[in-house]
């Protein structure tokens, strides 16, 4: 390599496929071969370090095929003048597309997590409704499909059950929320995502 190239100033990404790609610095690497189980950084609250307005992680059980989603977005919060991040958890578990369902339901928790205060100020819980088609190819994660792993059912089909705000929620309080409104098997996936042994 060239001499004049100072690579202590360059960004290093791991490329997953040819449309996505992980900070190396955020990638966490193991001696075990558990690259297949996840992708997207770890989350670690306000220690999170969120370069992108959207942010995929995505944990799935290689015995189930079963995926849990989480997505966090950016955003700005004009009314408080401060910065704060859309957290939501989506269980995806497989579904056989030869399988007769017509639909699919996951469970969907929302959360408003402001990381200067290290509170969350919104979480609601919600059931999501996905055709079977569109769901299925939902949980297959092609980033290069018209659908992808981040795709939202309709407003119709997203059903809120119940919802908490305009308080501090602590950070575990939040975890716990969260995890009480998963299936066993999807909050042992959560935890991996928070490094929770």
């Amino acid at each position: 390599m060239s001499d004049n190239i100072d690579l202590k100033k360059a960004d290093f990404y791991l490329r997953l496929d040819e449309r996505l790609a992980t900070p190396l610095a955020e990638a966490n690497i193991a001696q075990r071969l558990a690259f297949e189980k996840f992708r997207g950084p770890s989350f670690r609250f306000s220690n999170t370090k969120i370069e992108q307005i959207k942010n995929i992680i995505v944990h799935f059980d290689p015995s189930t095929y079963n995926k849990i989603l989480m997505v966090i977005k950016k955003d700005y919060d004009s009314l408080h003048n401060e910065e704060f991040w859309h957290i939501e958890v989506e269980q995806l578990p497989y579904v056989d597309r030869s399988k007769q369902v017509k639909n699919i339901i996951t469970t969907f928790i929302h959360g408003k997590y402001y990381p200067f205060r290290k509170t969350f100020r919104h979480i609601d819980f919600i059931k999501n409704q996905y055709p079977i088609d569109k769901y299925c190819d939902k949980q297959d994660d092609r980033s290069k499909e018209d659908v992808q792993i981040d795709y939202y059912t309709t407003k119709d089909c997203h059903y809120k059950i119940w919802c908490v705000e305009n308080i501090d929620i602590s950070e575990e309080t939040w975890y716990k929320l969260v995890s009480i409104s998963l299936p066993e098997q999807y909050r042992i996936l959560f935890d991996e995502i928070l490094e929770i042994k």
